[in-house]
């Protein structure tokens, strides 16, 4: 989300101007190309300008905007966090819960700017908070979980907090990095901070396979015949274990 944005072809990138790309414009005549440019790509194929291609400013090189992209279809609007688990104060101590949701943008009247609501818990979101005081103001967004700040994140002035460079979180987590939310996957850890739904994770499938791997026979195994040495007789060589009789072990009186 970069809020209104102009798409344009420029053809005077590069060290040469005469590379072409593509920019994010503010205005829909690009009167000031270092103040209304919002991003720079520089390929030439629109399609091609994928996550970490775009970059702020103007033809420029320098910051990379990690999750920006363009593609065919609609916008994705939803966030997801998913395995995002987290220290919070409770009864004197430190509980570790688990805070990922899919969260749906919803439009502010408050701050003027859209908030991502959890879809299962509308006590758990992102929101802007401008904070001013006497000598300075703060913008951050503030991510929000049974009426406490579980973590904020900055530049504020970005249109989501998925462009947030620096987080910072609630007392009680002092291991987890300040450039990225919780830790990620690409980091060896589970979390997953990214644009669109949270894919449910499906149990694995307790049905029986069709057919199993090796088809019983359809008839008893017959035992063969013991191999005969000099004898015709088919009897085995020892008397087999006799099985238990059920008669009493003498005659009945007669």
């Amino acid at each position: 989300e970069l809020g209104t944005q102009f798409l344009f072809r420029v053809i005077d990138l590069g060290a040469s101007s005469q590379q072409t790309g593509w920019v994010l414009s503010e205005t829909l005549a690009v009167t000031d190309k270092q103040g209304n440019i919002s991003a720079t790509c520089h390929k030439e194929n629109l399609f091609d300008c994928v996550y970490n291609r775009w970059f702020w400013g103007y033809d420029s090189f320098e910051y990379d905007v990690p999750l920006v992209q363009a593609a065919a279809g609609a916008c994705q609007t939803s966030i997801c966090i998913r395995n995002l688990a987290l220290n919070i104060s409770e009864s004197g101590g430190y509980v570790m819960r688990e805070f990922g949701s899919t969260l749906e943008r919803d439009w502010d009247n408050s701050t003027s700017r859209y908030k991502w609501v959890s879809t299962h818990d509308p006590g758990l979101y992102w929101t802007f908070r401008l904070t001013v005081t006497s000598y300075s103001v703060v913008a951050n967004w503030v991510y929000v979980g049974d009426g406490k700040d579980l973590v904020a994140c900055a530049p504020g002035a970005v249109e989501s907090p998925l462009y947030c460079t620096t987080f910072s979180y609630a007392k009680g987590n002092p291991d987890l990095p300040s450039n990225k939310l919780g830790i990620a996957v690409v980091d060896s850890g589970l979390t997953e901070f990214k644009m669109g739904v949270c894919e449910e994770t499906l149990p694995p499938t307790m049905e029986p396979t069709f057919e199993p791997t090796t088809l019983p026979t359809l008839e008893p195994t017959i035992t063969p015949p013991p191999i005969m040495t000099n004898s015709t007789s088919l009897l085995p060589t020892k008397s087999p274990t006799v099985p238990p009789t059920l008669l009493p072990s003498q005659d009945p009186t007669t």
